[in-house]
């Protein structure tokens, strides 16, 4: 199976968000140790997913090795995305998730190219939950791997 990891999961299993506690950290860092056996990381083809993950961890860390891996192995499945021509680097989605943060536009954009969407991971982003009800709608399961840190900085209350 696909799956979509937004940056923040991979952010927080490398000790990298101060609002994850080590529960949440353990629970990101397993869930992506149990991605590399038995599912396939879903990627955008332009590879910005990627090297937003490179940008945001440290050099040598257990996560970049386990990217590493991942690419060595096949483990992951680069996806066509269309991207906004007036905005570098937002992808296009449709118009029920244009409210979602542009940054994480494409984590959206490269789950909605399988058949039924890619499941979306994140830990510690609340912008995920404005828009539950319009991800739902298009088909989108975001997986909230640490509800617990996003209790502590408050869910955005405003919706898609």
């Amino acid at each position: 199976m696909a799956t979509v990891v937004d940056t923040n999961v991979w952010a927080v299993a490398a000790g990298g968000h101060p609002d994850a506690g080590p529960r949440c950290v353990e629970r990101c860092a397993s869930r992506l140790l149990a991605l590399g056996e038995t599912d396939i990381l879903a990627v955008d083809s332009d590879y910005r997913i990627l090297g937003e993950y490179y940008d945001n961890l440290p050099a040598n860390s257990a996560q970049v090795l386990l990217l590493n891996r991942l690419q060595q192995t096949g483990r992951y499945d680069p996806r066509p995305c269309e991207w906004e021509p007036t905005a570098p680097g937002v992808a296009v989605v449709p118009e029920s998730l244009e409210a979602l943060d542009p940054n994480d536009r494409k984590f959206a954009a490269v789950a909605l190219t399988y058949d039924p969407p890619a499941p979306i991971w994140n830990a510690s982003d609340p912008g995920w939950s404005k828009c539950a009800d319009a991800c739902r709608a298009e088909g989108l399961t975001v997986v909230e791997l640490c509800p617990e840190a996003l209790a502590s900085m408050g869910r955005d209350v405003l919706r898609c």
